[in-house]
């Protein structure tokens, strides 16, 4: 019995020290994903940009409508709009094809 609530004990600390691992980790990836790094881009709204795959139209240029966990994108060849997740934005992005002045 007594051996019984040792193992326990001791699985209970081990999962303990695997979570904390865990979470460790995905407070440094998302550290380095955005923020000081600099290797999320500043979107803003009216920016043009060119995603890695060109539309069915044959454009590749997009104009960003909505910021924000998702991206509201309107093709600048035939004007279809499309919503994507900003994970897919940022791994698809290829440049800025023009860039909104900052006037405030």
């Amino acid at each position: 019995m007594l051996l019984h609530y040792i193992w326990i004990g001791f699985r209970n600390d081990m999962a303990a020290v695997l979570y904390n691992t865990v979470v460790n980790v995905r407070n440094m990836e998302s550290d380095m994903g955005r923020g000081e790094s600099g290797l999320s881009e500043e979107y803003k709204l009216g920016d043009v940009i060119k995603l890695k795959k060109t539309h069915p139209c044959g454009a590749n240029a997009w104009e960003i409508l909505r910021v924000g966990m998702d991206f509201r994108l309107k093709c600048t060849g035939c004007g279809h709009m499309v919503m994507l997740p900003r994970k897919e934005v940022d791994k698809n992005f290829r440049g800025f094809l023009k860039k909104t002045s900052e006037e405030s």
